[in-house]
């Protein structure tokens, strides 16, 4: 039994969310979309999401989770792109819903539930277990999926994971909101805040639920039957640490 314990700044991870200006997308095409369909388990509403599959020789395969509001065109999908391509790793990213090529369901709609669903999906599609790279808030679906789905994990790696985020979230559009948006908001409408690439992105009391409802329960550790590794950046000029533990069987 191993011990891996995550020092990590939860406030970078919720900077990342919502103010990644400097977030850079390649040109580079996709030639090989492919699209999975997905019933809502509540609406019963259908929604595609595009995927990419690049084969390789390997028996090892790779998965990755974007983050928040990233898709398959993102700096670290097109980079492990690169490596798994380089050295012959069967390699799939995706599109969350409302995203990229994903787009048969509106991003004003979507919620963390849709994206965590979207992930199972994509999961749950190929047969062997994958090797799964999850970015700032798909490390929280990761973990949320590892849980379920221990058998479709060969080993996790999470890159500057945002988990349980919601607190923050909420802390911060309390400071910067005025008064009549956060009435608005505790009402059940939306408000809209400039996103770059996307335009205008809707925040609604709904999605803040959904955040909170899918929040996991760390009073106890988590365990994996699997490797894991957790990279985080630690030069930041504010910190809020929190420390969270999990076991390795």
């Amino acid at each position: 039994m191993k011990l891996c314990r995550l020092i990590y700044n939860q406030r970078l991870c919720l900077s990342l969310m919502l103010k990644n200006q400097r977030r850079a997308f390649s040109d580079q095409s996709h030639d090989n979309i492919s699209y999975l369909e997905i019933s809502d388990k509540v609406t019963r509403e259908t929604r595609k999401i595009a995927y990419e599959r690049t084969s390789g020789l390997s028996q090892s395969e790779v998965l990755f989770i974007p983050g928040f509001l990233s898709h398959m065109s993102g700096v670290k999908a097109n980079t492990l792109h690169s490596f798994c391509k380089t050295n012959n790793i069967t390699y799939t990213r995706y599109d969350p819903s409302g995203l990229g090529a994903s787009k048969s369901f509106p991003l004003n709609k979507t919620r963390l539930s849709h994206w965590i669903e979207d992930a199972e999906t994509v999961l749950n599609y190929f047969e062997k277990p994958q090797i799964v790279v999850a970015s700032s808030l798909g490390a929280w679906m990761a973990l949320k999926l590892s849980q379920k789905y221990p058998e479709k994990f060969q080993a996790l790696l999470l890159l500057a994971p945002g988990v349980n985020v919601t607190s923050q979230f909420v802390d911060t559009i309390s400071q910067h909101l005025p008064k009549t948006e956060l009435e608005r908001l505790e009402r059940g409408e939306s408000f809209e805040f400039p996103y770059p690439e996307y335009g205008m992105v809707s925040l609604s009391k709904v999605l803040i639920e959904d955040m909170y409802k899918n929040e996991i329960n760390f009073s106890s550790t988590l365990k994996v039957p699997f490797p894991v590794r957790i990279i985080h950046g630690t030069r930041v000029r504010v910190c809020v640490i929190i420390f969270i533990s999990f076991k390795i069987n």
